[in-house]
């Protein structure tokens, strides 16, 4: 590898591991707040995990309307039973199982 790609590729592995410890670290806090009732905090982790369980749900129901519906449910579901997510995965994890046991 010349030097300048070796550089980029160097730089552009810096900072990955560290992002994702934010990124889930500031996830757990949302989750956190949304279990105390923080309705804006739930919001914020289904807005993050939409595009990924519309997908899970396109890809089973082969139309949009009902992967919408799966995926509505799925918020649903989630708001309901958000107590017993004891967090050993993500939570857009859990809401794609969630969708994968709907229909």
């Amino acid at each position: 590898m010349t030097a300048p790609c070796l550089e980029s590729h160097k730089r552009k592995r810096t900072g990955g591991p560290a992002r994702r410890r934010t990124i889930v670290t500031e996830e757990y806090a949302s989750l956190a707040a949304a279990k105390r009732g923080d309705s804006a905090a739930f919001e914020i982790l289904c807005k993050q995990s939409a595009n990924m369980v519309f997908h899970v749900a396109q890809r089973m129901m082969r139309n949009n309307e009902d992967a919408e519906d799966v995926v509505q449910e799925s918020f649903q579901q989630a708001f309901i039973h958000l107590k017993s997510f004891n967090g050993d995965s993500r939570f857009s994890t859990w809401l794609s199982r969630i969708a994968i046991n709907l229909p």
